[in-house]
């Protein structure tokens, strides 16, 4: 126990112990600041209070599933803390009981990891997938246009992106057939583009797409 004290003091990622009843004995720096409180604060304070619905009872049961099991020290749940100002924040808790040979359970011990970014890619890609089904029933240009459009902006957080093709009464003139709204409030209008200027006429005559750092140069 003294080990794991030192470890929860010592490390960056949030950690914290509880004690049989699921009370808080000793919590880090890192996890008072991810709960927006102070250490002292956290001490005493019961595990359910800062886990949504069904959390605190989660991992109840993974901690009895991890003692039942004599070759599992510790394992991993998903579930979502409440901050104090009422934030909801989807983590990853990695649980290990504390045992001693003459005494048994003693504790547990938890290292939390903010998954926001891993949810909302998975969110995305759930998205992404969901937009190529769509493209797939397509039967119209324009439907397929609208639906990428959409995509890029919603989706993938594009505020500028367009759709050109050559206007049909000047071939030398990329003319816009969708884009989305941000292109309007950059440009007030989305510009057409002579033949040669320009990333947009580059990819169109190569074929081929092109990836720029830095657009300015």
């Amino acid at each position: 126990l003294e080990q794991y004290q030192l470890l929860v003091e010592t490390v960056g990622d949030p950690m914290y112990i509880l004690d049989t009843e699921g009370s808080i004995t000793l919590a880090n720096k890192a996890l008072a600041e991810m709960l927006g409180c102070s250490r002292e604060q956290l001490v005493g304070k019961h595990a359910s209070e800062f886990l949504v619905a069904d959390g605190y009872q989660r991992g109840g049961d993974r901690l009895a599933t991890i003692l039942d099991d004599p070759t599992t020290d510790w394992g991993t749940y998903e579930v979502r803390i409440c901050t104090t100002d009422g934030q909801e924040i989807p983590v990853e808790i990695n649980i290990a009981p504390v045992t001693t040979e003459t005494e048994g359970y003693k504790s547990s011990v938890g290292v939390v990891r903010d998954i926001s970014a891993r949810k909302r890619r998975e969110r995305r890609l759930e998205a992404l997938y969901s937009t190529s089904r769509n493209l797939i029933d397509v039967t119209r240009f324009e439907e397929a246009v609208d639906i990428t459009i959409s995509a890029a902006e919603d989706v993938l957080g594009m505020e500028v992106a367009g759709l050109y093709a050559p206007a049909a009464d000047n071939p030398d003139q990329m003319v816009p057939v969708a884009a989305t709204k941000g292109v309007e409030t950059l440009f007030d209008e989305s510009p057409t583009i002579p033949r040669g200027e320009g990333l947009v006429w580059r990819v169109y005559e190569s074929e081929q797409p092109i990836f720029a750092a830095d657009v300015r140069e």
